[in-house]
């Protein structure tokens, strides 16, 4: 919060600004990495949300609630369709676990994910954002015709168009790109940020090339490397169901969102996701079963000794 520049968070007429290092004064380093875990709150925020909504609120219910709810109108002010990314994830956890099926607020909820979709796209054009251009955004489909609306819904497919358009480059990566692109680590431990401007290669100013292609233009290696990473970790995430308990849901859901991600985005955006995710799983099925190991050795009965 300190080190928010809230002139930009509040009113500014640049895309994708809120969510960037420029965002935060001083344009630091310390910034950039703050920036980078924070944004992993709004998952995170969502699911717990989820599930107090259907289970009983705590102290710690009302903590979550304010972190989504900061994250939520963090994303609409930005016309990010994270937002309806976030607000779906309340939907689908609140659906998996609650006690009775709730229809009409599932339908509702459904209903704002759906509409603040089709704001984040309509609401780009208006060369408006921040927190004062939430009501803005939000009403920004209200101007949108039909053929709008058929055009604005099927850029949900838009990964499988930009992979297709990426085959037809003939693109040769710098080295250094291909490598620091599978690295997980953030720009301000690696310094990626340098080089993307220098060896990235966009279709056009605005769409990057997704990770799909990338990796056909990075060679057999890092191709073999980034599927069979996603491989793996989908195999390990379905072998662990029992051991990660609710977490399989979270991280089959995460998977998903970033799997889909992998045709619009490059894959430094993507790639890091999933060895994230990945660690986490491993640690988290690791730790279960030696707590499971070490509860089924203090349940069994003490051996006696013979006379």
């Amino acid at each position: 919060m300190m080190l928010i520049d809230w002139d930009i968070l509040l009113d500014n007429s640049t895309y994708l600004l809120m969510g960037s290092k420029e965002a935060m004064k001083g344009n630091n380093a310390a910034g950039g990495f703050i920036q980078s875990v924070v944004g992993a709150t709004a998952p995170i925020s969502a699911m717990f949300v989820a599930i107090s909504l259907t289970r009983r609120f705590t102290a710690l219910t009302f903590g979550w609630i304010a972190v989504f709810s900061w994250q939520l109108a963090i994303a609409i002010g930005g016309a990010s369709r994270s937002a309806a990314v976030i607000l779906g994830i309340v939907v689908i956890f609140s659906s998996l676990f609650a006690k009775k099926a709730q229809p009409f607020r599932q339908a509702f909820l459904g209903l704002c994910a759906g509409w603040i979709y089709c704001a984040a796209l309509s609401g780009r054009g208006l060369g408006h954002f921040g927190l004062t251009a939430i009501p803005s955004i939000l009403a920004a489909p209200t101007q949108l015709d039909g053929g709008k609306w058929l055009e604005m819904l099927s850029s949900i497919f838009q990964g499988a168009f930009v992979t297709g358009d990426g085959l037809d480059y003939s693109a040769d990566f710098n080295p250094i790109y291909k490598i620091l692109s599978f690295s997980p680590f953030p720009s301000a431990v690696d310094n990626f940020s340098y080089y993307l401007p220098l060896y990235g290669i966009n279709l056009n100013p605005f769409v990057p090339m997704g990770a799909q292609t990338e990796v056909i233009f990075f060679g057999p290696i890092y191709t073999a490397l980034f599927w069979g990473t996603l491989f793996f970790l989908c195999r390990f995430l379905t072998k662990n169901k029992n051991k990660i308990g609710i977490f399989y849901y979270f991280g089959s859901l995460y998977f998903l969102v970033v799997f889909i991600q992998t045709g619009a985005y490059p894959t430094r955006n993507v790639y890091r996701s999933f060895v994230l995710l990945l660690i986490f799983t491993i640690v988290l099925a690791n730790r279960n079963k030696k707590v499971a190991t070490k509860a089924a050795k203090s349940a069994r009965p003490a051996l006696q000794d013979k006379p």
